[in-house]
């Protein structure tokens, strides 16, 4: 069981760090906006950090498939059928997450079919903001996937006992935030400046402070109450 605990706990930072990079620095870093320079210009300048912002994207999917598992085990004696749907939601997204990369690859070979000349800039310009812009879409369609697993994690969390059952509210507010935040987008116009939005914004951070939570605290309380219920 410590083992277990010790494993979730590693592969959740793991996902933590790799996506606040992936998902948070790097475009930042990368974006137009502001700028008055193109889509082409900001890209080459910034290749270097945008490569290594694909390969930690792939780092975060990769321990995003494992993460579930991880914790379905250490989680499985609260409601098993709980720990199901939360690995089958996360699981499902894998895939998705992926194929969503793909769109990062074809702003690499513009990149590359500009400084070979294949292609002019307005063109190299052009299918690198059509492949960003993809992207951004792919990943409304996983926030629907990223909020339905932190539901029945955020119960497990409350059920759990031994879990702060704050944490675990904060999971499910969360939860609730990445599907909004898909529908929102879709349904409702300046949903991002709404006052919904910011309502259901509450729980931004309660991923990064169960991870911490479980790295710092977790394992030793988990063991504790799980070994002695194994013993008995």
């Amino acid at each position: 069981m410590h083992d277990d605990a010790r494993v979730a706990g590693l592969v959740y930072l793991a996902v933590v760090v790799a996506g606040i990079f992936s998902l948070g620095y790097v475009p930042g870093q990368l974006s137009i906006v502001g700028t008055g320079a193109s889509a082409l210009d900001v890209m080459v300048r910034g290749e270097a950090l945008f490569r290594f912002g694909i390969a930690a994207e792939i780092i975060c999917q990769t321990a995003f498939l494992i993460l579930p598992f991880a914790l379905c085990r250490v989680l499985w004696a609260i409601d098993n059928k709980a720990a199901i749907l939360m690995t089958a939601f996360a699981a499902s997204s894998v895939p998705l997450g992926f194929a969503n990369i793909a769109h990062h690859f074809e702003v690499l070979r513009a990149i590359v079919d500009f400084k070979t000349s294949a292609l002019t800039p307005e063109q190299a310009d052009a299918v690198i903001t059509s492949a960003r812009a993809s992207y951004l879409n792919g990943l409304k369609l996983l926030f629907v996937f990223w909020g339905l697993w932190l539901l029945p994690l955020g119960y497990l969390v409350i059920r759990s006992g031994f879990l702060p059952v704050t944490l675990g509210a904060l999971l499910i507010a969360r939860g609730v935030d990445y599907v909004f935040d898909c529908f929102g987008f879709l349904l409702l116009e300046n949903y991002t400046s709404s006052l919904l939005n910011r309502v259901l914004s509450v729980g931004r951070f309660a991923e990064i402070l169960f991870c911490a939570w479980i790295v710092v605290f977790g394992a030793r309380r988990w063991v504790i109450k799980f070994g002695r219920k194994a013993a008995a």
